[in-house]
Order: C-alpha cells, then sequence, then structure tokens
C-alpha cells in the first residue's frame, strides 16, 4: 500500500474525533496510531504531487487534499480505495473514460 504522507495527519485527526466523540477510548487511539507506524504502508512525499492534485482539484470541482491521493494513484499507475463518496461518483460520472474506474469505495460500503 501506498499513501501521501497526508494520510498521517489525516489519520491523525480522525483518532482524534473519535476519542473526542466516545467512539474510541485514548488506548485505542494509540494502539491504531501503533498499528499505523507498524504497518508496510510507504509514504509518497506530497511536494511531486503538488501541482496535479491543484490541477484535478479544478478539472474535477473536488477539494485538493483528495485529489492528492488521485494524483499519487495516477502517477503509480494504480487504482486507489477512497471512503468518500461524491469523490468516487465523481470520478464513474462525470470524468468520462479518464478516471472511471480510478477508485472505488472499501468492500462493503455502498
Amino acid at each position: 500500500m501506498i499513501a501521501p504522507d497526508l494520510i498521517l495527519p489525516e489519520c491523525a485527526n480522525i483518532l482524534w474525533k473519535k476519542v473526542r466523540r466516545g467512539e474510541l477510548s485514548a488506548t485505542e487511539a494509540r494502539l491504531a496510531a501503533r498499528l499505523i507506524e507498524g504497518s508496510d504502508l510507504q509514504l509518497r512525499e506530497m511536494l511531486p504531487l503538488f501541482a496535479d492534485s491543484i490541477e484535478l482539484a479544478v478539472e474535477l470541482g473536488h477539494p485538493a487534499y483528495d485529489c492528492t491521493y488521485l494524483a499519487l494513484a495516477l502517477q503509480e499507475n494504480l487504482r486507489f480505495v477512497a471512503a468518500d463518496e461524491s469523490l468516487v461518483r465523481k470520478l464513474r460520472q462525470n470524468s468520462g473514460e479518464k478516471y472511471r474506474d480510478l477508485a472505488r469505495l472499501p468492500s462493503g460500503a455502498a
């Protein structure tokens, strides 16, 4: 698995929100952070994806945060899993053949 290094602050923020909402304990959040740190996730620097992320955001009318993952997938010639239903829907419906099959929802998602 690969991801832009943006994924780390995004995961940290999600874990923090879940602790605040009472969906996870602080201990569970720390465990999740350790699991992420110990995973074989390969991180890619965001700077080389920066311009492409902006171009994709403008083209698709979608936030650049998410388009950073899309730019990485295009650079690496890979598909990616996105929990963002609106992004997956935009790619399938509004981008013609260019990005149609690039992203999918996690298994079991709508």
